[in-house]
C-alpha cells in the first residue's frame, strides 16, 4: 500500500472524527485529529512508516490545555503543545499483519489494504470512546492533573505530561503554579537544585534557562 492511498483511506474511514467536529491534519509521517473547545485543546494522534505494508505505532490521545501551553510557547518559541498524553498500550488484534519485511515486530499495526484500514479506524474508535474520551473528561482542569500526580510513585509521576523538545518540567512547573502559585515555587527551586550538578550537559542547561525564564512569565506577567 502506498503513501498517498493510505492517506486518502484514512481520511475517508475515519470520517467518524470529522463528524465529531475533529480536523485532520498531516504533519510528515504524523497524522493528528485534533479539535479545540473552550480553553481545551483534544487530539489523537498516530505515527506510520512504509514499508511494503504501513506500519502504525504510538497511538497516542492529547490534551492541551491553553493557559499552560501559551506561557511555554512563550518561553521556548514554539509553537503551542498539547500538556498531557494517554499512549494506547494494548495488544495488537489479530486482524492486523505481525511482520514487516518479513521480520517479527511486536506492538505496531501493519496495514495492506483497504479493509484493514477499516478495521484500524473501528480499532481506534474503541480506544476513542472507551479510553481517550475518559482520559478528556478525568483531567478536567490542572488541579485534577496535580493530584494524579501525587498519587503515582516518583519515577512515575511525569508519564502523563507531554515531554516534546524536553518541556515536561516546564510543563509541571507551570501547572503547579497555575493551581499553587508557592508549589509552583517550590518545584523550581527543587528542579534546578537537581539539575544543577548536571548543568554542563547542553540539555539540562537549556532546560534550567528554560525554567528561569518561565518563572520570571509568571511571576511578572507582561
Amino acid at each position: 500500500m502506498t503513501q498517498e492511498k493510505f492517506t486518502k483511506l484514512i481520511e475517508k474511514k475515519f470520517d467518524w472524527f470529522i463528524q465529531q467536529g475533529y480536523k485532520m491534519h498531516q504533519i510528515d509521517t504524523n497524522i493528528i485529529f485534533e479539535k479545540s473547545f473552550g480553553d481545551n485543546t483534544y487530539a489523537l494522534k498516530f505515527h506510520w512508516g512504509e514499508y511494503h505494508v504501513i506500519k502504525i505505532q504510538g497511538i497516542i490521545a492529547y490534551k492541551g490545555f491553553r493557559q499552560v501551553e501559551e506561557i511555554i510557547a512563550e518561553t521556548i518559541q514554539r509553537e503551542p503543545d498539547y500538556t498531557i498524553k494517554k499512549i494506547w498500550k494494548g495488544e495488537v488484534p489479530k486482524e492486523f499483519h505481525a511482520y514487516a519485511n518479513d521480520n517479527l515486530l511486536t506492538n505496531s499495526i501493519y496495514i495492506s489494504n483497504e479493509l484493514q484500514v477499516q478495521q484500524f479506524s473501528e480499532f481506534v474508535k474503541i480506544f476513542f470512546e472507551n479510553e481517550a474520551n475518559f482520559f478528556f473528561k478525568k483531567y478536567s482542569d490542572l488541579k485534577s492533573i496535580i493530584e494524579e500526580m501525587n498519587l503515582l510513585p516518583s519515577d512515575k509521576k511525569a508519564s502523563m505530561i507531554v515531554n516534546n523538545n524536553n518541556t515536561a518540567f516546564l510543563r509541571i512547573m507551570a501547572i503547579k503554579y497555575y493551581v499553587d502559585p508557592v508549589e509552583g515555587i517550590n518545584f523550581f527551586d527543587e528542579t534546578v537544585k537537581e539539575l544543577e550538578p548536571v548543568k554542563k550537559q547542553k540539555v539540562f542547561n537549556v532546560i534550567i534557562q528554560n525554567l528561569k525564564t518561565l518563572k520570571t512569565k509568571l511571576t511578572h506577567p507582561t
